[in-house]
């Protein structure tokens, strides 16, 4: 449909405001439990990341022994995403630049043929040498075969945190 614009300068919406209180103490009630909201979102998001995300990092065999800073400024863009059963979450030979990181649930590793070689779970990492660039391509599917929770650490929150720690 059709999208329409305005833009109103500061001192016309002080003027707008002044001369409307009722609309004026609506507007600021409104951002009131907004800066509210705003403000549990990012306690929530701290907590997760230090309670979830920078312990699974640690957790990890590629990074462990890193600073628990260092683990932090990776985790900051991270989120984690939950799936169903019997959903691949990497395809043998797609594109690939990150690691998949098991918060909790299953997945069965299959070759490219196939045939089930492994599986993950909680803990469990896949995609190590995609996330450090030495393959573009997953090297193998991925199906969980329980609810999963999952990270996806992702090339550009590596480099990102190894720029800032240099």
């Amino acid at each position: 449909g059709l999208v329409a614009c305005a833009c109103v300068k500061g001192p016309a919406i002080v003027q707008a405001l002044r001369q409307f209180p009722r609309a004026q103490r609506s507007m600021v009630g409104y951002f009131r439990t907004q800066e509210a909201r705003n403000v549990a979102t990012e306690m929530r998001r701290r907590e997760w990341l230090n309670t979830v995300a920078v312990p699974a990092l640690a957790a990890t065999q590629l990074l462990a022994g890193c600073s628990e800073e260092f683990l932090h400024e990776v985790a900051v863009t991270l989120s984690e995403t939950q799936h169903r059963e019997d959903v691949v979450l990497a395809s043998s030979g797609a594109p690939s630049c990150s690691m998949l990181i098991f918060l909790s649930g299953t997945a069965e590793l299959l070759a490219s043929t196939g045939d089930k070689v492994g599986t993950l779970k909680t803990g469990s990492t896949f995609g190590e040498v995609s996330l450090l660039g030495l393959f573009s391509r997953w090297m193998g599917t991925v199906r969980s075969t329980s609810p999963c929770r999952i990270i996806e650490v992702t090339q550009s929150s590596l480099q990102r945190a190894l720029e800032g720690s240099s």
